[in-house]
């Protein structure tokens, strides 16, 4: 960065920073009802992002016809914008406040029998509902590490860290590096927390079918079951009235004897069962099929 950069990315930050404090300082309803509005506004802006919204979910619900497309489209962007403003209020609020917010928890059962044996345990699931309240529970609730990704800002880096570390967990760096990091956590017996329908690095992945196209897939949850024993679960925070309802579900699958390709199979056929849930709260916009099997039209070229 040159020096006649910084001043402007500098105020950049002040103006993020300060508009992250205003949101945290609103009450959590009228933060949620900014986000459904600001989520509207990018509806009818028809942006980048929300075209790519509209062609993956015309991927993923080939059968379903333009108007229930549209339907839930609007839907999705309506609940990313809600997304923002929450996390703004969960990353400034003390963990009791966000706690609060946390207003169910549905099948903590799975988690206690899983660890019975003293082995790790690792939570997965898609970027759906708010995975900042997820994050936050799981570092208030259990002894317990997750992947962290360094924003494309890298002044919010400091902000971010502090605030997901606020509630206990702690932040280990999605990196090849740090795989040694995971393993101790695992092999403590402590758990594991990670998104896992992004793509993964290169050669750090395998294509595998995730509703109706082929998608690369991290082969990283499978390595390290493989090298700790460790069990493996699925969960995500649905948005509900008043806040969110923690949902923890069994893999339903073995995690053994596997190759990459059917464990990632099985693994993305247990995200979509949870999209499926509840699709408006999924992050469509993300570019999950941009990498693409050789020889395959790329999905997102025309948009």
């Amino acid at each position: 960065m040159t020096e006649s950069n910084q001043p402007s990315t500098s105020f950049k930050l002040i103006i993020v920073i300060f508009i992250i404090r205003m949101i945290a300082s609103l009450p959590f309803s009228v933060a949620r009802g900014l986000g459904k509005v600001i989520g509207f506004l990018t509806w009818i802006s028809k942006s980048r992002d929300v075209r790519v919204t509209i062609r993956n979910i015309e991927i993923c619900y080939p059968d379903k016809d333009a108007s229930w497309v549209k339907k839930l489209a609007k839907r999705s962007c309506i609940h990313s914008g809600m997304v923002f403003f929450e996390s703004c209020w969960i990353w400034q609020r003390p963990n009791k406040k966000v706690a609060d917010k946390i207003v169910d928890v549905e099948g903590f059962e799975l988690i206690e029998q899983a660890q019975k044996n003293g082995q790790g345990l690792i939570l997965t699931g898609p970027h759906l509902g708010n995975w900042e309240a997820l994050l936050a529970w799981g570092g208030m609730n259990l002894p317990s590490s997750c992947m962290y990704r360094r924003p494309k800002i890298d002044a919010l880096d400091p902000l971010i860290r502090k605030a997901r570390s606020k509630s206990g967990v702690e932040l280990i760096i999605g990196e090849r590096s740090s795989v040694r990091q995971m393993l101790k956590t695992l092999k403590s017996g402590q758990c594991f927390l990670l998104l896992s329908d992004q793509n993964p690095a290169k050669n750090a992945g395998v294509f595998a079918p995730f509703f109706e196209r082929q998608a690369y897939t991290m082969v990283l949850i499978q390595r390290l079951i493989e090298k700790t024993e460790s069990s493996l679960l699925f969960f995500y925070a649905k948005r509900v009235k008043n806040g969110f309802k923690i949902i923890i579900e069994p893999a339903n699958f073995t995690t053994q004897g596997l190759s990459q390709e059917e464990f990632a199979t099985y693994l993305n056929q247990g995200l979509a069962g949870q999209i499926n849930q509840c699709p408006e709260q999924f992050e469509w916009s993300y570019r999950r099929f941009r990498p693409q099997p050789e020889g395959i039209k790329p999905v997102y070229k025309d948009l």
